[in-house]
């Protein structure tokens, strides 16, 4: 497994933790992704648009 990659179960017991940044980069052709993502994320995460 790549080390950049975590379990749901590693996340589910981390998300309190202050030095973990979680990085919501969905995309959709239809330019969705970051109306998705406002609709609802992971608690903390931030949206990275790659395509910018």
């Amino acid at each position: 497994m790549n080390d950049d990659l975590v379990s749901t179960e590693w996340l589910a017991d981390h998300l309190d933790d202050p030095e973990l940044v979680v990085v919501d980069m969905r995309w959709r052709t239809d330019g969705s992704g970051r109306r998705r993502y406002e609709r609802g994320h992971l608690p903390g995460a931030v949206y990275l648009d790659w395509t910018t």
